[in-house]
Parts: structure tokens; sequence; C-alpha cells
């Protein structure tokens, strides 16, 4: 995931404040990601990269792939909801609130 209008966001907006909605953005993200078995890989910037991964071939079958795949997308419905809850900083912004924008691979390679 990443926020919507980042850039633009952070321009005029202090450091600290930038810093600390994404502190505030990523905390949330971890927390719900842990509920749904989700591991958080890295942060790059304003993105949150994540997975759900498979730690066998018994578990990398096509059900059980289609099974985290359909909770990769529940987790991503719920993060893009939690995010909103973070206040955009900048007073005359469209959104008062965070936007997330989402990609989603699911599969063994």
């Amino acid at each position: 995931t990443d926020v919507v209008g980042f850039t633009s966001m952070c321009r005029g907006t202090p450091a600290k404040v930038v810093i600390s909605i994404l502190n505030e953005l990523f905390s949330i993200l971890d927390v719900e990601a842990m509920s749904y078995g989700i591991e958080k890989i890295k942060t790059i910037g304003d993105a949150f990269m994540c997975a759900r991964l498979t730690t066998s071939e018994l578990q990398a079958e096509e059900g059980n792939i289609a099974k985290d795949g359909a909770l990769m997308v529940k987790y991503l419905l719920r993060a893009m909801h939690l995010a909103r809850c973070v206040r955009n900083p900048v007073p005359d912004a469209d959104n008062k609130f965070l936007s997330l924008r989402a990609g989603l691979h699911v599969g063994p390679e």
C-alpha cells in the first residue's frame, strides 16, 4: 500500500509531522497485519509491503493460495478503512483523512 497524494501532502508539511503520521499509520497497519497472520516485509517511504507466506509445498496448494489471497484482500480493505482514522495534515486538502492505494499479487511466483 501507499498513501494517495503523499508527495503533495509533504510539500509545506514539517518533516516531524510527516514522520509522526507515517508512524501512526504503520503502527496501525502492523497491528492489523498480525491479526491476519500477515508479515510486514518492509516500509519504503510511504509504502507498506507485506505478505502472507506459505512455508512448505503442502501449504502451497491452490486452495491454500486462494485462501491466502482472500485473506490479503480482507486485510487490504480493513487497512484502507483504518487509514481514514489518520488525519491529513494539509488544512485545505480534499481528503481530511489519509487514503491508501493498494496492489496485490497472489501465487507462488
